[in-house]
């Protein structure tokens, strides 16, 4: 229990580091263990140059666009639901929610991993997809500030500008 939620130095781990260590520790063969690790790892690094906390904001919003039924209705002493527990807790709510999938009012509910192959494939596949999506988001979004901040000498944001080799230049 030790190592889930410190590691071997006696420092806390992040709600990131908790799931990444829950779903390898389910990886049974050690080949997809060791490379859904190197995936995680690569692919982590990348969001932490955007910033620190990256990995930590892109699994929140992941796994609450594809997982999310329920968010916590506006009454006092309301009680969290996936929505909320997604953006606070997500590492427990993956644990809770894993191997549940069922129908409730034509959604899906839960993630569906039941199996070594399951843990290895919600790596292997679907953080790399959400990853690479995101990643290609956070680029053109860099790209286009930078733009912007390169153009904004030049005057008023225009509408008939492109980007071209770093430069502004006019459509007409």
């Amino acid at each position: 229990m030790i190592f889930e939620t410190m590691n071997d130095r006696g420092l806390s781990l992040t709600p990131t580091d908790m799931l990444k260590g829950y779903l390898l520790a389910y990886i049974t063969d050690e080949e997809k263990r060791d490379d859904a690790a190197n995936i995680w790892k690569v692919q982590s690094h990348e969001l932490k140059e955007i910033s620190t906390e990256e990995t930590s904001d892109f699994l929140k919003a992941w796994l609450r666009s594809q997982y999310a039924q329920s968010i916590r209705e506006r009454k006092k002493n309301a009680k969290p639901r996936d929505f909320d527990r997604l953006g606070t807790e997500f590492h427990r709510w993956v644990r809770d929610h894993k191997d549940i999938v069922q129908e409730k009012e034509n959604l899906k509910v839960g993630i569906g991993l039941n199996t070594s192959d399951d843990f290895y494939g919600f790596i292997k596949n679907d953080f790399t997809f959400y990853w690479s999506a995101i990643c290609n988001l956070t680029q053109c979004f860099i790209r286009i500030l930078a733009w912007i901040g390169g153009c904004l000498p030049c005057g008023p944001i225009r509408t008939d500008l492109t980007i071209s080799s770093n430069s502004c230049s006019s459509q007409a």
